[in-house]
């Protein structure tokens, strides 16, 4: 017996609902997820960070990882925390080269673009929490900023230009 055409409409109309008022999931890196996950949980995945920072902006903790301890893929991450341990945020220096094409290839083109204080340009995936650094000619990456995105609220995670990376 096949459901009334009325009973799939239904359905699909409130899967659809629910999937409209279920706030956005920051992307994650590595795993490590902005608003979820946690500095002990970093340290379990990553190891003893080659630094640990403490009062750098909106971080009560910054712990980073370079040199002998850089994770794969960056030459240089950091990972913001709360009073709480609660990961805030994660800034990113990729250890290779990529251009404005590779960037919407990998995220899409919904992004605003914005310049910094310094006038240097970035996107910003609100609805990702992802925010892309370019460097000064504007053409290749330079960090990559993983927040909280954008709530429905219009709260949004914090985006600020990334620390130096070297």
């Amino acid at each position: 017996m096949r459901p009334a055409p009325a009973l799939l409409r239904g359905l699909f109309v409130g899967a659809l609902l629910m999937t409209l008022t279920l706030p956005a999931a920051a992307k994650p890196w590595k795993g490590m997820t902005p608003g979820k996950s946690t500095k002990a949980e970093v340290a379990k995945k990553f190891g003893k960070p080659t630094r640990e920072l403490p009062n750098q902006g909106d971080c009560v903790t910054l712990a980073s990882y370079q040199g002998d301890e850089a994770i794969a893929g960056a030459r240089q991450s950091q990972f913001c925390f709360d009073a709480n341990g609660k990961l805030l945020k994660i800034v990113v220096f990729p250890d290779t080269s990529l251009d404005r094409e590779t960037v919407s290839e990998a995220f899409g083109d919904e992004y605003r673009k914005r310049l910094t204080d310094d006038f240097v340009v970035y996107w910003h995936y609100e609805k990702d929490g992802l925010v892309v650094f370019f460097d000064k000619e504007g053409k290749l990456v330079s960090a990559v900023q993983y927040i909280e995105p954008r709530a429905a609220s219009g709260k949004k995670g914090g985006a600020s230009g990334p620390a130096d990376g070297e």
